[in-house]
């Protein structure tokens, strides 16, 4: 098997797909169709471009595009690996449904929830590898240095928006609130949004613990959230989140964080009480109560930061890959 990629599919197909989420916003249908199938024609071109430059090897393609997925395993004998994140709908879900069927192919998913989906999808019960969310071993092991100094901070870490679903800015920054009043001493540091995005956004002055760190390569990440005390997951409670995964979590558990996450069906499914803390979704002062309850209790940090971080070891890429590689010597496709 050997082991390539290809960045210029990658990024690519990445800029068609911006393309494509815009003109669903906002071209009129027929217009919109036009960007659809140029869309379908671009995956296909690329498909058959790297199913001939790799066609005398042997082969995995792991993809998280189904339409490409399908083209792959159609146009190339090697074998195809499709990673679903969220449940698909429409054509999608059609294609969804052609891939099952397909002897050189394995279909993925990241929660059990989203497995139990897929399978019912296949006539004869194709069974769904479940590979989590993961983080780098290089990034497992920095983090896991006895070099590292806690500081009294909180952490959010991540983007504007997921799928359709906006980040609603204004519960960070009211919790925020709530805990400099009790904790003027502990800051809220928040990676991944722009500042000037998140000004824009809240309906009240900033708070004054708040730094905006702003959006930052992924490597430098890891000084933000190895040196926090306290991570927060702030999804609602909203179809799209219902199949997810957030990578987010497996990061700040690798971290040794105390996580506080929002009670949904998502993160009860990926976590418990004995690895976080719970708030509820809909309100934005017991997110702050819920920080505020933490750092009263250093013990309770202990607690759920120690039982997180051990459950998080196992979530890496390289274990990732291993069981995928292993449920397809399972299904005899490749020796």
């Amino acid at each position: 098997m050997t082991r390539k990629k290809d960045n210029n599919l990658k990024s690519e197909i990445s800029v068609v797909e911006i393309g494509n989420k815009f003109a669903n916003l906002l071209l009129p249908p027929k217009l919109n169709l036009f960007f659809k199938v140029r869309y379908f024609s671009f995956i296909c071109y690329f498909a058959a471009k790297i199913s001939i430059k790799f066609k005398n090897q042997d082969n995995i393609f792991w993809v998280r595009d189904i339409i490409l997925a399908l083209f792959l395993s159609l146009f190339s004998k090697s074998n195809v690996l499709c990673e679903i994140h969220r449940y698909p709908k429409g054509i999608q879900l059609y294609i969804l449904r052609l891939l099952l069927r397909r002897k050189n192919v394995i279909v993925t998913s990241i929660t059990k929830i989203l497995a139990d989906k897929v399978t019912s999808l296949s006539k004869k019960n194709k069974s769904i590898v479940i590979l989590p969310m993961a983080v780098p071993k290089e990034e497992l092991k920095l983090l896991n240095e006895n070099k590292i100094v806690r500081e009294n901070k909180i952490v959010y870490l991540g983007h504007s928006r997921s799928g359709d679903s906006r980040i609603d800015y204004n519960i960070l920054n009211e919790a925020a609130k709530i805990v400099f009043i009790e904790f003027p001493n502990w800051r809220m540091q928040i990676i991944g949004i722009d500042s000037k995005e998140f000004q824009s956004n809240i309906s009240s002055p900033l708070s004054e613990n708040i730094e905006l760190i702003g959006i930052i390569p992924r490597e430098e990440t890891i000084n933000f959230v190895s040196t926090a005390t306290i991570g927060i997951v702030v999804y609602p409670n909203s179809p799209w989140f219902i199949d997810s995964f957030p990578v987010k979590i497996v990061e700040y558990a690798a971290s040794g964080l105390a996580i506080v996450a929002s009670d949904t069906p998502a993160h009860r499914n990926l976590l418990d009480d004995s690895k976080c803390i719970f708030y509820n979704v809909n309100s934005y002062n017991d997110l702050g109560f819920s920080i505020n309850l933490l750092i009263s209790q250093p013990n309770k940090i202990k607690y759920l930061s120690s039982n997180a971080k051990s459950w998080a070891t196992s979530f890496t890429y390289e274990r990732r890959v291993l069981q995928a590689i292993s449920n397809f010597r399972k299904t005899h496709i490749i020796d």
